[in-house]
């Protein structure tokens, strides 16, 4: 299971946001704010919006209705297709094809569906006032039934050949003859119908009420038009669905997740089935004699064999389904979901067998130099459409892999490269033929691709791999896989470097791998949840959109740190940079906008409204227009980016302290830093502005009026002390030896004294203070803030003594058979190894030790003393076999009497206050010399 959801499948759209105040990062306060355009340039706006799913192009920023969530559905047995009715369209799917093969445009609104086997029509109804009658064979418009107010739901009788359809008020279910296509009848009944289904076996039409007006199942006559029998249900929001192999009515309870059933024998209720939450839609399956039912909360389709009034089984049927439909041509289930998909079921083995897309749903997009096109990758259709920037048209449409949601193009070699997510590969396509040549396997879910002129080498993230693989563009096969974060969804190429940054959605990362070594050789923690990243060279920083949490993060590509964090719109998602004009564009997914960045100083210039769900960006330099692909639309905004200029006004200060923030009010909204100078992007106009100084201090000026024409302007600030009457400030210290010096930093200036007390002046505010270290002392507290208000103020410094420094001492042996253990006591602290070194950490002093030889084998020195002054001391320690009585010795580390050999060179290292680097040089070079003595005998010591 990906812990990272494709954006697809992550939720359904959300309402529109609006007039939401950006919350300030540390480094750089603002608001954001709406495009304005000023008397000498005009702002970026939105040109034509091009439809994706039929191809047509609409002026200005149209918000298309893409057929993407799909409800009603039925099936047609006389052309054995089943009919699908979505927003602004009817399609049809035959029996055993993998996607529809016509379309019949509709009317928006809510659709009501059914078939009327005696005409062979589809009974259409959306919502307002008639139902109309298809051929369904020709789709052309053969019959109207005008109605008082529109029919939200209808029912075909197929034995009297009659139209039940459900009115917009009380009693108002009104009947139709087929024939004549009028009024024959209607159910004298007060009640809010909210479902209608035919029951054949009875020739009755049960209708449901619920809501405010009760919460009843209906029973009407369909030989007298009278209600004969009313049940009390116990749910509102109830659908319906006729069992003709018990004789049953199911009606399936959507709040309280439950289903009853109802015998159509002596209409009673019979059953009451727990199902989980939701219970959307209800399908009989005739072949295998079982009800079907569409839990929407938790995405399952139950099944309920005839007779049991029990779920068999459960089947995952995706997100949010929506509607049930059974198709006896081909033995199969349909069901929508609240996204573009319709999954098909087998009704043998109740899996998915296909699965079909309604809507479309772009997810990546790309300005491709080479051939002059911008190509999107149709994420729902498995298709890359190219668009002619001439014409704004898609002109072809190329088949992919599974799920496309991702570009990136080869200029030099005329190559696409297409990140298939539903079928964890790659396609690379001829921009000249339109073909695909070739496919490379790569890990799971790829989402996101880089292509590496320098090195003619692709990088694909694997979402669901948690790596990169590497893709030589010279032979199309993957040469490398590099393991980086949790859920890898975004990448971009640093040319300057050399260097790629991948953006870990599940880690809150991005990696930084070197394209020489293929090495992460950085890892950045960012914001949560980094869905987009983009190159900007003219500054040498990488731009990472934050979808979690509304900000981007920006890399210097030098430092691999964050230097600053700019808030954005809701759920940023793609990034394009267009150096030339210093911007940065960012795609916000749930704010239905484009934001545009300032990349010298990284703030918000404006927004652009354009289509639902933004989610890519596409520069087009030769037309200067910008595409963005809005995938809960299905649509392609083409923005004009306008003649608006931007300019920094910028503020330079002298006077303060470092580390103290100022600000300044620019045009209404404030800007602040700590640093010497503040930048502010602005266009060409009169902008009035006012300084905020640091408390206690001045500025001048305080204000004024500063205008932009066509370049920068610059504004220096000089801050000041006000003169006047000023307050000690007395800082005494404790714990120093007599005479030590000492400094403390405040009111703008340092005072180091030798005595306990430091004093400064100052008039009334705030003054932030540092206390330095002396010696080995250190301050408490080392910093803090001074109020002075009308009176003198004390602050006391303690100054407490830190941990003494420490030095190494090493004892390394001579002698030993490599793993034997060996030990040695230094003052009071014991260590054992059984490598060749015993290694301790102490202060400066003199030491006693011994050293503890194995047994068997003796140590020279064994003990004695050791003195640490200031620098490391290391001590060999040779060890040689222990001779039993009697016994002799021949080997070369003894001599005569069977004691070691002392070199004099080996004793001189080891005198006290030996330098550190003879001592190092003798010591190893006894060490790499040493050869493994034979093991010794077991005995002890003479």
């Amino acid at each position: 299971m990906l812990e990272h959801a494709h954006p697809l499948l992550a939720s359904p759209p959300q309402a529109r946001l609006g007039g939401v105040r950006a919350a300030s990062p540390a480094d750089v306060r603002h608001a954001d704010a709406p495009w304005t355009a000023p008397a000498t340039g005009r702002a970026p706006f939105v040109r034509d919006t091009l439809v994706l799913w039929n191809n047509s192009l609409v002026p200005g920023n149209y918000e298309a209705t893409n057929p993407v969530y799909s409800s009603p559905m039925v099936y047609d047995p006389r052309v054995h297709a089943m009919f699908i009715a979505e927003i602004g369209r009817l399609e049809e799917v035959p029996d055993n094809r993998s996607r529809p093969v016509s379309y019949l445009p509709l009317p928006g609104g809510d659709v009501a569906l059914d078939y009327d086997s005696g005409r062979g029509d589809l009974l259409v109804s959306d919502g307002g006032h008639s139902i109309q009658l298809y051929s369904d064979t020709n789709y052309s418009l053969v019959g109207r039934i005008n109605t008082s107010c529109g029919a939200s739901s209808i029912a075909y009788d197929s034995g009297l050949g009659e139209i039940f359809a459900i009115a917009c008020g009380p009693g108002e279910v009104t009947v139709y003859s087929d024939s004549t296509l009028r009024e024959v009848g209607s159910v004298p009944a007060t009640f809010l119908a909210s479902s209608l289904v035919y029951d054949r076996g009875k020739s009755e039409v049960f209708a449901h009420s619920g809501g405010y007006l009760g919460d009843n199942l209906t029973v009407i006559s369909d030989a007298t038009n009278r209600v004969v029998a009313n049940l009390t249900m116990g749910g509102e929001e109830t659908n319906l669905a006729y069992d003709n192999g018990t004789g049953e009515i199911f009606a399936g309870s959507y709040l309280r997740g439950e289903v009853q059933v109802v015998s159509d024998g002596n209409n009673s209720i019979v059953a009451n089935i727990t199902l989980t939450d939701f219970p959307i839609s209800l399908a009989y399956d005739y072949s295998r004699r079982a009800m079907l039912v569409a839990n929407y909360d938790t995405g399952m389709l139950s099944v309920i064999p005839d007779g049991t009034h029990r779920v068999a089984s459960t089947t995952s049927v995706g997100t949010w389904p929506v509607w049930a439909s059974y198709d006896p041509g081909s033995g199969t289930v349909y069901v929508t979901d609240g996204y573009a998909s319709i999954w098909v079921l087998s009704d043998l083995t109740w899996k998915i067998v296909s699965t079909l897309w309604a809507g479309s749903t772009p997810l990546g997009i790309l300005f491709d130099s080479h051939a002059q096109e911008v190509y999107v990758a149709e994420f729902a259709w498995g298709s890359l459409s190219a668009i002619s920037p001439v014409t704004r048209r898609i002109t072809t449409t190329i088949g992919v892999g599974a799920r496309p949601d991702a570009i990136a193009a080869d200029v030099g070699d005329g190559k696409l490269f297409v990140a298939n997510y539903g079928s964890n590969n790659v396609s690379v396509v001829s921009d000249t033929t339109q073909r695909v040549i070739a496919t490379a396997p790569v890990g799971i879910g790829p989402s996101a691709l880089a292509f590496d002129e320098a090195k003619a080498e692709l990088f694909v993230t694997n979402n669901g791999s948690a790596n990169v693989s590497i893709i030589s563009t010279n032979s199309d096969t993957v040469i490398g896989t590099i393991r980086v974060g949790s859920n890898p969804d975004c990448i971009a190429y640093d040319a300057g470097r050399g260097e790629l940054f991948v953006g870990n959605y599940g880690s809150n990362t991005t990696s930084v791998i070197n394209d020489t070594t293929d090495a992460i050789v950085a890892t950045v923690g960012v914001g949560l949840n980094p869905r987009g990243a983009a190159y900007d060279p003219s500054q040498g920083e990488v731009f990472i959109a934050n979808y979690g949490s509304r900000s981007v993060s920006v890399i210097s590509d030098l430092t691999h740190r964050v230097i600053a964090t700019p808030t954005v719109g809701y759920n940023p998602v793609g990034l394009t940079v267009i150096p030339e004009k210093g911007e940065v564009w960012v795609a916000e997914s749930n704010n239905y906008t484009v934001s545009v960045l300032s990349d010298t100083v990284p703030r918000i210039l404006g927004s652009v409204q354009v289509g639902t769900g933004p989610d890519e960006l596409a520069y087009d330099p030769g037309t200067g227009e910008m595409y963005v692909d809005n995938n809960a639309q299905g649509t392609v905004s083409v923005l004009s980016l306008g003649d608006q200029a931007f300019y920094p006004a910028r503020f330079a200060e002298s006077g303060l302290p470092p580390g103290i923030e100022w600000s300044v009010t620019w045009n209404g909204t404030s800007e602040g830093t700590v640093g010497a100078t503040l930048s502010i992007p602005a266009s060409n106009g009169s902008y009035q502005y006012a300084v905020t100084p640091p408390s206690a201090y001045q500025s001048n000026p305080s204000g004024g009026t500063i205008n932009i024409q066509g370049a920068a302007a610059r504004q220096d600030v000089v801050f000041a002390l006000p003169t006047g009457r000023s307050f000690p400030i007395l800082f005494s210290e404790s714990g120093l030896p007599n005479g030590s010096p000492w400094s403390v930093t405040s009111v703008g200036t340092t005072e180091t004294s030798s005595s306990f007390a430091a004093k400064f002046d100052a008039p009334n505010g705030s003054y932030p203070y540092m206390v330095t270290e002396s010696g080995s002392f250190d301050p408490v507290p080392s910093s803090g803030l001074v109020e002075v208000a009308g009176a003198a103020v004390n602050v006391s410094i303690r100054f407490v003594q830190g941990m003494p420094a420490s030095y190494a001492v090493q004892f390394g042996e001579i002698g030993l058979p490599t793993g034997t253990s060996w030990s040695v006591i230094l003052g009071n602290t014991s260590r054992s190894s059984s490598s060749s070194i015993v290694g301790f950490s102490e202060p400066n002093g003199t030491y006693a030790y011994r050293v503890t030889a194995p047994i068997g084998w003796a140590a020279r020195p064994d003990v004695g003393t050791l003195r640490v002054a200031g620098v490391r001391v290391q001590l060999a320690v040779q060890f040689a076999a222990a001779l039993p009585v009697g016994g002799h010795n021949t080997s070369s580390s003894r001599n005569a009497t069977g004691w070691f050999v002392w070199t004099p060179e080996l004793s001189a290292a080891l005198l006290a206050g030996a330098s550190a680097a003879v001592a190092t040089a003798v010591l190893w070079r006894h060490l790499r010399q040493r050869r493994a003595a034979p093991r010794p005998p077991n005995v002890q010591l003479p």
